[in-house]
């Protein structure tokens, strides 16, 4: 596994005023696209099993050995651990396969995810509902739509804080490469909603992600800035 790229320049910006005669601080807190980017990026990458690592299972183990008319449940606990990143992910799925006008594959799932990593830590839930279609022999690629949230915590061992973060991805027509089941190509919306758990400030954030093949994904906020990230070990840089 490649090292993980830290970005921590212009993370966190902290502004503290006086604000009565006690001499009170008043922290203000700005969390900025590079550290939202962070988290985005640590909910796509194959190393801290984010979405990029469900599609790839869903293609591979579900969408692969479910015949026609054949639907099941199943839970279970994957667990990694390296240098750089240690996590546990809990899941419990249903799954289903038609194949009358179209063929189609259901996945939907609840999980809980803890992750240790070198600069963060979190627990958050996680779930989402895929449908995939591009079954048929004749279609060049699976398509995948769908939705994908987490919701939870995130330490910072940078800052040393806590952020409540709420993060949803929208996809249409995610395109999987039915050889190595990765994702190639196709465009997300998302919406990161960010509160600081030690005041009352808050901060949202809106944008897309475009997965440019099997091992990239521009990350692009509303405002115009652009992260260029590595799926496989979840580093950014900004382009």
């Amino acid at each position: 596994m490649k090292r993980i790229g830290l970005l921590f320049t212009a993370i966190l910006s902290v502004l503290t005023t006086s604000c009565d005669t006690n001499d009170d601080e008043v922290v203000v807190v700005v969390i900025s696209e590079e550290r939202a980017a962070e988290i985005i990026a640590s909910s796509l990458a194959y190393n801290t099993y984010g979405l990029a690592s469900v599609v790839n299972y869903v293609s591979n183990e579900i969408s692969q050995e479910l015949e026609c008319g054949e639907q099941g449940e199943n839970n279970g606990t994957n667990t990694f651990s390296s240098s750089f990143v240690q996590y546990t992910y809990t899941f419990d799925e249903t799954f289903s396969r038609t194949c009358t006008d179209t063929e189609q594959v259901n996945y939907d799932f609840t999980a809980l995810q803890d992750i240790d990593a070198f600069y963060f830590a979190s627990r958050q839930d996680v779930e989402g509902g895929f449908v995939v279609t591009g079954l048929e022999e004749s279609a060049p690629s699976e398509l995948f739509n769908g939705n994908y949230q987490r919701e939870g915590d995130w330490f910072s061992k940078v800052f040393e804080d806590s952020l409540d973060v709420l993060l949803n991805i929208n996809f249409n027509e995610l395109n999987v490469s039915k050889d190595t089941y990765f994702i190639t190509s196709g465009i997300s919306d998302f919406s990161l909603d960010v509160d600081y758990s030690e005041t009352d400030e808050s901060t949202s954030f809106r944008g897309t992600v475009t997965f440019l093949n099997e091992d990239e994904a521009r990350i692009d906020f509303e405002n115009g800035d652009s992260f260029l990230l590595n799926l496989n070990d979840g580093s950014i840089q900004r382009i």
